[in-house]
């Protein structure tokens, strides 16, 4: 990475002026983490830019680039710009209680395909019977809108949809999970998709 050139002032403001007359090429990047503390207290939390350089805006005392997922607003429609309306996208988390107590804290990178990664490891987890570890290791299957894009190993019959099989473990987004255990220990897992890591004190 060119870090003096990143951080040069003349190429920031370059920059700044060439995403004010059109929008940068590239991608941004999504990050999902869970942190549970001694004392049983939970985040799970999730920042994506959305677009290269999310809104151009960083966060001075942290260095948190902001994202710019307002730009997801439309000017008619049930997404149109209002006072007060948050735009419609696709960042969540999920954290799964019983009886009042937490027993998953879960999320994922992965776009437009979070919700429906969400369900799948509710499902695995749920359903299916699969441990913490299982239910995010296991093979996806994901709906783009026009096409079924399902990662190898898992089992299909009578399929209809068009698709495409891709290799597992593939780029079908990056998940982590924390799990209560019911011996009182926490279980943390980074997906075997990603670079992420679990660490425990």
């Amino acid at each position: 990475m060119p870090i003096n050139k990143l951080l040069d002032p003349e190429f920031l403001e370059s920059t700044y002026r060439s995403r004010v007359s059109k929008q940068l090429s590239g991608s941004g990047d999504t990050t999902y983490f869970v942190v549970v503390d001694r004392e049983g207290n939970i985040v799970s939390a999730i920042q994506s830019l959305y677009q290269h350089f999310g809104s151009l805006v960083t966060e001075p005392k942290y260095g948190i680039t902001l994202n710019d997922r307002a730009s997801d607003f439309s000017m008619d429609g049930p997404n149109a710009l209002m006072p007060r309306k948050r735009p419609l996208h696709t960042l969540s988390t999920v954290i799964i209680t019983k009886d009042g107590e937490p027993k998953y804290a879960l999320g994922t990178s992965g776009a437009h395909f979070r919700p429906q990664q969400h369900t799948l490891f509710i499902t695995n987890i749920v359903d299916y019977g699969l441990s913490p570890v299982e239910a995010i290791d296991a093979p996806r299957f994901l709906w783009d809108r026009k096409s079924l894009i399902i990662e190898e190993g898992y089992e299909v019959t009578g399929l209809t949809e068009p698709h495409q099989v891709i290799r597992y473990p593939g780029r079908t987004g990056v998940a982590s999970i924390a799990a209560f255990l019911n011996n009182g220990r926490k279980l943390l897992y980074a997906d075997i998709r990603g670079d992420g890591l679990a660490l425990g004190q």
